[in-house]
């Protein structure tokens, strides 16, 4: 049984560092072999949101290293989530069960402002945002205090572009840039019109006019015709995105989950959505090499708005597992073959053809939240600001 393979363990790992030290090494990790692979939360009734966007998070190998080590600042009260986080996460890495029960991490997270109680349906990308928040906080002040910005940490640039006369008589017009920087540990992408991720980003970077009686003021108190965009600054080595699935919809007065098709790619390119490279651009210039992003994770959302269920698929970096796919369905985590992820989390085409409530719930899964690990190369450590 689970409880007897535990058991055992703490006595096959003394007895293998009594022969390493005379030099009789085994040759095997006596807790390696016992494993039976990755380990499933037990839902407790409503709590899918929480068990899909810890275990892709657990996959993260900084994050999850930095959590198991991290300790509290001196002097602050230990907080009680990131202790359960740390209870839950060793237990992933470490248990011999095929599954964990996190309920002291779900009362934990009735400190959280969640929309709803935690045992009941939260949404996922609430769930991490505030979740970060509280981890940030218990962390302030300790060794580990940049952990999350670390991981997970990026800048966006919010710029307004316009163009001024030339200095001198038929010379060329002089262009302009104004920017603000804001930090972000996801980005959110909006879905409506859009059938990529990379449409969406094109979106945000070609930005919109301001001109007429909406033009851009000068500091001069002059007003010109200008473009008011958003693009990325700083990338970080895990990009969380957000797509946004949910929406409040003004005529009927609910909320409503727009399951239209958005694909993603396995690899992406974010150069031509960075500063750089918007002012590669300009200027006539070539794209200036930079790391791509593997995916690496995607929280996934079945059903409607009004609930659901979420689950996980998602590929390890490290450990005998990685670079294969696995779906994490609360206690249940079995291989995935990722071919199949366009059918299973692209979203769109089989909702609109479904006739029956029965076929629309089942054909309303599309994903939600997508994480992308940037390929290092002995050339590209980091990119800084991009």
């Amino acid at each position: 049984s689970d409880a007897a393979l535990a058991s055992l363990l703490p006595a096959l790992e003394h007895a293998q560092r009594v022969d390493a030290a005379a030099g009789c090494g085994w040759g095997v990790d006596p807790s390696e072999a016992l494993r039976r692979g990755h380990v499933g939360l037990v839902n407790q009734g409503a709590t899918c949101y929480m068990n899909a966007t810890l275990q892709v998070l657990f996959l993260v190998p900084a994050f999850r290293d930095g959590i198991l080590a991290a300790e509290p600042a001196p002097r602050a009260e230990r907080s009680p989530i990131l202790a359960e986080v740390q209870a839950t996460f060793a237990f992933l890495r470490d248990g011999l069960a095929r599954s964990y029960d996190p309920l002291p991490l779900v009362t934990a997270s009735e400190a959280l402002p969640l929309t709803f109680a935690a045992t009941q349906q939260n949404d996922a990308a609430e769930f991490l945002a505030l979740l970060s928040d509280n981890l940030e906080e218990a962390l302030r002040g300790s060794r580990h205090a940049s952990l999350l910005r670390s991981c997970f940490g990026g800048t966006l640039v919010q710029q307004v572009v316009w163009e001024e006369p030339p200095p001198t008589p038929g010379g060329a017009p002089v262009r302009k840039v104004s920017e603000r920087e804001q930090s972000f540990l996801q980005i959110e992408l909006d879905l409506k019109g859009h059938r990529s991720i990379e449409e969406s980003f094109r979106a945000l970077v070609d930005g919109e006019r301001l001109e007429g009686d909406n033009a851009y003021e000068l500091d001069s108190g002059g007003k010109v015709a200008a473009v008011k965009r958003l693009c990325l600054g700083e990338l970080p080595p895990t990009l969380v995105i957000q797509l946004k699935r949910f929406e409040f919809d003004y005529e009927k007065m609910v909320n409503v989950k727009l399951n239209s098709e958005c694909s993603f790619p396995m690899r992406l390119d974010c150069s031509p959505f960075t500063r750089r490279g918007l002012e590669c651009a300009a200027r006539g210039e070539p794209l200036p090499p930079s790391p791509p992003y593997e995916l690496a994770g995607v929280v996934v959302h079945a059903g409607s708005s009004g609930g659901g269920h979420y689950f996980s698929y998602a590929c390890p970096r490290d450990g005998p597992t990685a670079g294969k796919w696995f779906a994490f369905n609360d206690t249940k985590v079995t291989r995935f073959d990722e071919a199949r992820l366009p059918q299973q989390c692209y979203g769109g085409g089989a909702a609109a053809a479904a006739r029956t409530a029965a076929e629309r719930a089942s054909a309303s899964q599309s994903g939600f939240l997508l994480l992308y690990r940037r390929v290092e190369s002995s050339r590209h450590r980091r990119i800084g600001s991009a």
